[in-house]
């Protein structure tokens, strides 16, 4: 009987013990990151992109982080770093849709940059010949957010008292990012007396454009090209028939100014074939009749003047065969009722 007693003391007294006791918790970590979940709001530049792409680099030294995020979906992204202070930068799309721009040295923030695809060599070889100049068509749009110093400590790292399941975190923070251009408009008019001579729109060049953008320094790079296109927007003018505007809008990296003023000379070349087979060039410095504005989506240049074709007669009016004749695009105007 006392053996009895002393075994169920000792077991109240174990009991006892037990209860007072509490057990710590096994924490589970995420990895030691942070989720950051980014809101990207696309009305300011006016676009519809496929998707967006995000850039990471250490706010202090400048460098990657880790290699671009992708997200499918255009409104949101979401990255997981661990303690530190961040830039990220946030673009439209990715490199791989936007193809003629060409994404470089993004191992740093301070040398990231975006550039018009360009070649030594221009498509259109019988307007200008200078050597060194990069030679590019119009570019995509690039619309860019940049997140300056947001900062991860060790208190925004999470814990879960057990193991989450696949997948399950809660966001540290929620950023709302709001884009804005980094490309420009081109828009040219040119309005063409005695427009029967030509047989078709003129191959052009516009010389002296930035050809791309500092995305970690915010300002347009230094390098100059041409930009290649064809005028071929006409619009017949309903008060003579011998008179149109021809026209052409382009996106590029735009002009450089400083101090509000044009930085470069520009000029504006035409070749027009004639419908009796000539070549006509037409060579206009038209530094000073560029107009630029912003219009609140992105900046606009307009370049207007007014030129004068020789008389040509042949071709039948429509011109002899040619290769480097360009066709049309006529523009309907609706006459008020």
């Amino acid at each position: 009987m006392r053996q009895i007693m002393i075994k169920l003391l000792f077991c109240s007294v174990l009991i006892s013990l037990f209860a007072s006791c509490k057990r710590d918790h096994l924490y589970y970590s995420t990895g030691g990151s942070a989720a950051i979940l980014f809101n990207v709001d696309w009305e300011k530049p006016l676009l519809e992109p496929n998707g967006v792409s995000i850039y990471s680099y250490d706010a202090q030294s400048g460098k990657a982080i880790t290699q671009a995020g992708i997200s499918s979906n255009p409104a949101q992204i979401e990255v997981a770093h661990p303690v530190g202070t961040y830039d990220f930068l946030l673009i439209n799309d990715t490199e791989y849709e936007l193809d003629n721009i060409l994404f470089a040295d993004v191992e740093n923030l301070e040398t990231f940059k975006v550039l018009a695809k360009a070649g030594d060599a221009p498509v259109f070889g019988n307007l200008s010949d200078t050597r060194g100049v990069q030679y590019a068509t119009e570019t995509d749009i690039v619309a860019v957010e940049k997140v300056h110093n947001l900062k991860i400590t060790t208190q925004d790292i999470e814990y879960f008292d057990s193991k989450p399941a696949t997948g399950d975190h809660e966001i540290f923070k929620t950023v709302k990012a709001e884009p804005e251009r980094i490309t420009e408009l081109i828009e040219i008019e040119i309005m063409v007396k005695n427009i029967a001579s030509a047989a078709g729109a003129p191959r052009s060049h516009l010389t002296n454009m930035s050809a791309g953008y500092w995305l970690g320094l915010e300002q347009k790079h230094e390098q100059l090209l041409t930009h290649e296109f064809v005028l071929n927007n006409k619009q017949m003018l309903a008060s003579d028939s011998k008179t149109a505007m021809i026209s052409k809008k382009l996106v590029s990296f735009g002009p450089h100014r400083t101090r509000g003023e044009l930085t470069n000379q520009h000029e504006l070349i035409m070749h027009f074939v004639l419908v009796n087979g000539d070549s006509h060039v037409v060579r206009l410095d038209v530094t000073n009749q560029i107009e630029s504005a912003y219009d609140g989506v992105q900046n606009v240049h307009k370049i207007k003047a007014v030129i004068e074709l020789p008389l040509a007669i042949g071709g039948g009016g429509g011109g002899p065969f040619d290769p480097d004749v360009e066709d049309w695009e006529d523009v309907e105007v609706e006459l008020p009722i």
